[in-house]
């Protein structure tokens, strides 16, 4: 019995070595895979608040680009407010002028034509041309535009493109 009794006392004490070990490895296992989804999650949020953080420097940026062009937008409205008020200072009425379109797209001109034409754009008290485009260029490689009258160059044309508004006083003098 004796020899029973040591080999009962000696399973128990493998048995319970076993479970006790079982047991070790099922909490650690178990431990490991709450780390493993903890960790999971949380690289999850910190990829989310990555993304956000990046996400409102970019509104940032878009943000601090409207106030400049805001900033420049009220800067120009507050120019304009200020040549309104300079020019009904000096007592031009804005009622008191009209406008025609200037529009000479490639035309090819002779050069006394084209100096009228040019003379014509002169600024006076009575017209103000403001031009969107101005460009005058000579049809051939071997000419220059400032040619003596004397010369053969000077006899063939030159190409002309003037486009934009002249705005002329209809209201008489200076359109005071």
């Amino acid at each position: 019995m004796i020899s029973e009794s040591s080999n009962s006392v000696w399973r128990r004490r493998v048995l319970g070595r076993r479970r006790m070990k079982l047991t070790v490895f099922v909490v650690s296992g178990g431990l490991l895979a709450l780390t493993m989804v903890w960790s999971a999650t949380s690289q999850r949020q910190r990829d989310e608040a990555l993304f956000t953080r990046a996400s409102l420097a970019g509104q940032l940026t878009v943000t601090d680009q409207q106030l400049a062009l805001a900033k420049h937008q009220v800067a120009r409205a507050h120019a304009a407010a200020a040549m309104v008020a300079e020019a009904r200072q000096q007592g031009i009425i804005p009622a008191a002028w009209n406008s025609n379109s200037i529009n000479v797209v490639r035309q090819n001109l002779d050069r006394p034509e084209t100096n009228r034409m040019l003379s014509g754009l002169d600024v006076d008290a009575q017209r103000i041309p403001q031009l969107e485009r101005f460009d005058v260029s000579v049809t051939n490689m071997d000419d220059g535009l400032f040619t003596p009258p004397d010369t053969q160059a000077y006899s063939r044309p030159i190409q002309v493109t003037i486009t934009g508004t002249e705005y002329f006083s209809a209201g008489g003098v200076g359109a005071q």
